[in-house]
């Protein structure tokens, strides 16, 4: 060591880069890498004056700027006083190996960044069942640390019961070799919650079996919101009312029977579509764009529809729209209940009618008439325009009744309600059953030489119907 003179191999030399005419302490120390000189020099005096050996790993710098890494080990040899006399070791160029163990580390990094980063619980376990890797999300939901699981089994973790579950889910993977998807459940610091669990066999780059890797999906709410759809399916099936449960999106999941019957279409025909198939085109854009603003904002929609059935027919339904929220508020669902009630905007269309139509003969009733003649009155005296009013009285209607009888007197009504509605057909004017058979015609901006030339078309339009009479002689 005194001499500090070096004896190195034709390899040595070659990793160094030096020729053996360039061999010395000083010179190998030379080609150390700046960063990594004094943590070598450190090992290297240790060894000469304490006696110590080494075995480190530090980076070269050669004279052509390439950068290498080695693993030099070295050894002090003693005399017989315990005097240092050599230092000899060994030095392997491992530059590849770290390489690929830096390719390596940032591989793993990267999949251990996506595993963190992902809301499922990833692990992998070996063929024991002790944990080779978790995730953050394991962490957090299971408060134990990456470093404090590995090596360890389930049954460190969780309940003997669960424990004893999971390794036997693990050990149908192993068995079977392929990939299998298992529901699971787990404690959480709010009680248990349902896992959909997928876990395939790992196999080495030489084919052999080393363990197992799980992916585990939260599907706790999903759960229960199957279990609470299943529940109000049940009800819904044996309900009158037809309904309907949709996404968010508002696509078809799930009609009752009752909406099969009522529309012609069967669950396999709607299903993935949306409800605007039954569209008839009859209900306002209004309406529709009320009832998403309603219930996206998680309020109820009541209201009704004019929909089509699958042959085409029309018919009415009242709908309730509700949102189904999980346990956090969000919307997850809607659900729609409707009641035909197209009977009833029928009696109410009906209803609506007679109130201003004669139900016999179709033209206004007396109650409209008196309305529309207030009205055009005061208009002509507004303006001072003309207005005329026609009377007509059907002559030996009694008689005509009592000859051929009350349904044929009603078609006679008919027959000369739809004459006059043929011949009053200029905008404004009007046409009215007053009563019996007695019926008047209204003639905004007429004056009474032109209403007397209406009356008389109208005379012989009816006369020329030839309605037999043979008692009006």
């Amino acid at each position: 060591p005194k001499t500090k003179k070096v004896f190195g191999s034709d390899e040595l030399l070659k990793i160094f880069d030096l020729s053996r005419d360039e061999a010395s302490l000083e010179a190998f120390v030379e080609v150390v890498h700046p960063e990594d000189r004094e943590f070598d020099l450190y090992h290297i005096n240790r060894g000469l004056e304490h006696g110590e050996d080494w075995d480190i790993e530090h980076r070269l710098l050669l004279k052509n700027g390439i950068e290498k890494t080695i693993n030099a080990i070295g050894r002090v040899i003693k005399d017989e006083n315990s005097n240092i006399v050599e230092l000899v070791g060994t030095v392997h160029d491992i530059t590849e190996k770290k390489k690929k163990e830096e390719e390596l580390k940032k591989k793993q990094n990267q999949l251990q960044a996506i595993a963190d980063g992902t809301q499922a619980i990833i692990y992998l376990k070996d063929i024991e069942g002790k944990y080779l890797l978790i995730n953050k999300q394991y962490e957090n939901l299971f408060h134990v640390r990456h470093e404090e699981i590995i090596g360890k089994t389930d049954f460190d973790i969780f309940p003997k019961e669960m424990a004893e579950t999971f390794q036997a889910n693990d050990k149908k993977v192993l068995e079977s070799k392929t990939p299998l998807e298992m529901e699971e459940v787990a404690p959480h610091d709010d009680g248990p919650h349902t896992y959909i669990s997928l876990k395939f066999p790992l196999y080495r780059l030489d084919n052999e079996l080393y363990g197992v890797c799980g992916i585990s999906t939260d599907i706790t709410e999903r759960k229960k919101m199957e279990e609470k759809i299943g529940t109000l399916s049940n009800a819904l099936e044996h309900s009158s009312a037809h309904a309907i449960i949709t996404d968010v999106e508002g696509n078809i999941e799930y009609v009752n029977p009752t909406f099969s019957k009522q529309t012609g279409y069967n669950m396999s025909e709607v299903v993935g579509k949306n409800p605007s198939l039954l569209k008839s085109g009859k209900t306002p854009e209004e309406t529709y764009e009320d009832l998403w603003e309603t219930i996206k904002s998680g309020n109820e929609w009541q209201g009704e529809f004019c929909n089509k059935k699958k042959n085409g027919e029309l018919y009415w339904e009242q709908a309730s729209i509700s949102p189904l929220k999980n346990n956090t508020g969000k919307i997850t669902k809607f659900i729609a209940v409707k009641q035909d009630i197209t009977d009833k905007k029928i009696v109410e269309e009906d209803l609506l009618r007679f109130s201003y139509e004669d139900g016999l003969t179709g033209v206004a009733n007396r109650r409209t008439f008196d309305k529309v003649i207030d009205r055009e009155w005061g208009r002509a005296l507004r303006s001072n325009s003309p207005i005329s009013l026609i009377m007509l009285d059907i002559d030996h209607f009694k008689a005509y009744n009592d000859h051929y009888g009350h349904q044929q007197g009603d078609t006679c009504l008919k027959k000369i309600a739809n004459q006059l509605k043929k011949e009053i057909r200029r905008s404004g004017d009007f046409v009215a059953r007053y009563g019996g058979e007695e019926f008047s015609v209204v003639l905004p901006f007429t004056d009474s030489n032109d209403a007397s030339k209406v009356a008389e078309k109208i005379r012989k339009s009816i006369e020329a119907q030839k309605i037999p009479h043979e008692k009006s002689e």
